[in-house]
Parts: C-alpha cells; sequence; structure tokens
C-alpha cells in the first residue's frame, strides 16, 4: 500500500501543478513598462475624445454662423456663404484669444437681473422671443470657446503622459526593489527623477506616511502586483 502511494503521489501532484500552474509575478521592469503603456493608453484615449467633442462643438457653431449668414445675405453683393466663413473666422480668431487669456463666459454669468428683464421684454418685442441678451450672449461665447479650449486641453493631456523610456523604467523598477525592502527611499536618491513620477502615477509608489515629498514609500498595489512582502 505505501508503494501505491509512492506511485501516485508524484502523479497526483503533477496533475495539480498542470490543473493549477504557478504563474510567477511578473518582471518589475516589464511590470512598469505595462503599466505606463496603459496609463499613456488612457490619456491618449481621453486627450481624442476631448478633441472630437470639441470638433463637433465648432462644427455645430459654424452651421448655425452659416444659417444665419444665408438668411441675412443669400442675394446680396456677397455670397453667403463667404460671409458667413468670415464671420465665423473672427468669431474663432476671437475665441481663441479668449481662451488663451482663461475667459470663461458661462461661468462668470450671474442671475438675472432687472436690466435683463428689460432686455427680455426689448427682445420679445423685436423678434418675438423672450430671451436675455446677455445669457444667450454668454452661451454663444462658451460654444465659440469651447472648440479651441478643447484643443488645448487635449494637447495638455497628451503632454502628461508618463515618460517611456529605458532609463525611466529601469530607474523606476530598481526603485521599487529598494521601495520592497526598505521603509522609505528619499527622492534624492531616486534617478531619474522622472522615476518617481511614474511610480506615483501609476500607484506603486506614493509620498512616505506624513504626506511629505520627502520620500517615497511602496503601496498596497506595489506589494499585491510583486507579490513581495512591504518592508516592515
Amino acid at each position: 500500500m505505501g508503494q501505491g502511494l509512492g506511485v501516485k503521489g508524484p502523479l497526483l501532484v503533477g496533475a495539480l501543478k498542470a490543473a493549477f500552474p504557478y504563474n510567477p509575478p511578473m518582471a518589475l521592469d516589464d511590470m512598469i513598462r505595462a503599466a505606463v503603456r496603459d496609463y499613456n493608453s488612457e490619456f491618449t484615449l481621453r486627450a481624442w475624445g476631448v478633441a472630437l467633442v470639441g470638433g463637433g462643438v465648432s462644427l455645430f457653431t459654424y452651421a448655425v454662423v452659416m444659417l444665419v449668414s444665408l438668411l441675412m445675405f443669400y442675394g446680396g453683393a456677397v455670397p453667403w456663404y463667404l460671409a458667413g466663413t468670415g464671420i465665423y473666422a473672427v468669431f474663432m480668431a476671437i475665441a481663441w484669444w479668449a481662451c488663451r487669456r482663461g475667459a470663461d463666459p458661462i461661468g462668470n454669468v450671474t442671475a438675472v437681473n432687472q436690466n435683463d428683464r428689460a432686455a427680455m421684454r426689448v427682445a420679445r418685442v423685436l423678434t418675438g422671443v423672450r430671451v436675455s441678451p446677455r445669457h444667450v450672449g454668454a452661451v454663444m461665447a462658451g460654444l465659440f470657446i469651447h472648440g479651441p479650449a478643447s484643443v488645448i486641453e487635449a494637447r495638455l493631456m497628451l503632454s502628461s503622459r508618463l515618460p517611456a523610456d529605458e532609463a525611466t523604467i529601469r530607474g523606476a523598477g530598481a526603485t521599487l526593489v529598494r521601495l520592497l525592502r526598505e521603509r522609505e527611499v528619499l527622492l534624492a536618491e531616486i534617478e531619474p527623477k522622472t522615476a518617481a513620477l511614474v511610480l506615483v502615477r501609476t500607484g506603486y509608489a506614493k509620498p512616505d506616511a506624513k504626506g511629505s515629498l520627502r520620500g517615497l514609500v511602496a503601496t498596497v498595489k506595489a506589494r499585491e502586483e510583486t507579490g513581495r512582502p512591504l518592508a516592515e
């Protein structure tokens, strides 16, 4: 009977290994490289989404200007589409200038006051629609600014992607090894400095227990994904 168990034992162990294979933790450099790639991919998709929404809003405002131009200049000396394109170009130039100065026409609009109510009565007499010219103007200005603002925001998002050069990845990997062995690693000891940025942005490191920027400590995510205990 003992001999039977001796034969079946290795076979059972082999069957268990085949059914539940052991996957060793990914090499730190490869793990960080994959995390940086995922982080940058997400930022790139978000940047394209912001740019596409801004482009859609810009197309909408262009269509509105062209429609108004058709109603105002159709049959005139200047072709309505040229007049509309020129007006739109002027508006967009002003929008770019205002956007660069941080203008927020919608955010600065206050509630309707007595002057607005008087303007609304005049607008109703002239157009048949009871609207506040000040608020309508703010909304239209916000729509014109949204396009340039989206382009600027998308460029900033793309420029905020993490560096993925080999020096940074290797530095981040070496720093993470130290973080898993030691209680804290001083920022002054991390080279290159972009390695610290990569570790913090990917969630493998965080400021020390006091919340200062003096040094970094490893996170729970680092412990779980590497399968290595943190320093006590």
